[in-house]
């Protein structure tokens, strides 16, 4: 197959599944026209041009979503920091006490947006725990990992990635967990709901 018509048809097939169920219409009818194309060239811009606009449309749909979710990782930071200075800080700087905090806050909040979107649990359960902190495990990342330190005595690079998977295991399973819960109560919910229709003979 020619890698122009290739593209093409690969472009033109994810903005059909970019584009949000109200474009419908757009997606019939911009297909339809991509058939009728002969030229390789118009083709592949035509198909760019429909890939763009999906996009755009799939981003002005989700930016309520994801600004909720930044907003709920600034909450579940700010808990925690609330938390910290009324307990750790007054009794110590305990390291144990500062990661249950932490994790309790972000399964909070990781629980509370999967009963509102339960079919986005996935991404919940890991853009919450990695943004926590303002992204404080990439920045941790970068820091420890990526950045040379040959300099400092004693420096390992295995040890260092050891220390970054320890970190988002120890942040990613509380969203996960959190998330999880979220879902089965929110399909607890509308099974009780269901079952309370039914027994109303309500349709």
């Amino acid at each position: 197959m020619n890698l122009m018509l290739f593209l093409s048809r690969g472009m033109m097939q994810l903005a059909g599944k970019l584009a949000p169920p109200s474009r419908n219409g757009w997606k019939a009818a911009m297909q339809g026209e991509f058939a009728a194309i002969q030229e390789e060239g118009r083709a592949l811009s035509w198909s760019a041009g429909c890939l763009g606009a999906a996009l755009g449309w799939r981003i002005a749909r989700e930016t309520p979503f994801m600004a909720a979710v930044i907003l709920a990782s600034a909450v579940a930071y700010l808990a925690y920091m609330a938390l910290f200075w009324m307990t750790d800080y007054a009794v110590g700087d305990s390291l144990s006490l500062m990661m249950w905090r932490q994790q309790a806050c972000i399964a909070a909040v990781c629980l509370i947006c999967s009963l509102a979107w339960p079919r986005r649990v996935a991404f919940i359960a890991l853009a919450i725990p990695l943004s926590f902190g303002g992204g404080a495990f990439l920045q941790f990342v970068w820091n420890d990992v990526l950045t040379p330190r040959d300099a400092y005595p004693g420096y390992h690079a295995w040890s260092a990635w050891y220390s970054a998977f320890s970190a988002v295991v120890g942040e990613v399973w509380p969203g996960a967990a959190g998330a999880l819960a979220g879902v089965f109560i929110a399909k607890a919910w509308r099974r009780a709901a269901m079952s309370r229709r039914s027994g109303a003979g309500l349709p």
